[in-house]
């Protein structure tokens, strides 16, 4: 029988995420500095956003795999989301600031995806032996 993933592994690879999720989708989500001028947004990459939701969604599978189907779905999907709240709801915009529209849709893909994708490896890895 395989070894489950233990504690340490998901807390590195939920902190793996979160540093990649920091450097696709910056610090600071701010339209506009400290004086009032907009600066145009976070710049965010298309290519940077679709693939931090990918690799969160692959480590749920991989979690899932290694036997940690629920907890290592949630360890890796909720640090990203609360990041994207926590940055969204501190940001200076202009107009409406429309973090909680981030978060449902964070949740929207995550929530579903790092379940079919934890349940899929979990059943993978029950296939195998």
């Amino acid at each position: 029988m395989r070894s489950r993933a233990g504690w340490a592994e998901i807390t590195a690879i939920a902190l793996v995420l979160l540093a990649l999720w920091r450097v696709t989708w910056r610090w600071d989500f701010s339209t506009v500095n400290s004086s009032g001028t907009i600066t145009g947004g976070p710049h965010r990459s298309n290519i940077g956003v679709v693939g931090s939701l990918v690799a969160v969604i692959v480590a749920a599978g991989w979690m899932g795999f290694r036997g940690r189907p629920v907890y290592g779905a949630l360890a890796v999907a909720i640090p990203p989301i609360v990041y994207v709240g926590w940055r969204g709801a501190v940001a200076r915009v202009a107009g409406a600031n429309l973090w909680p529209v981030e978060i449902v849709f964070l949740v929207a893909i995550l929530g579903p995806g790092c379940a079919l994708a934890s349940a899929i490896g979990w059943r993978l890895a029950r296939g195998r032996g």
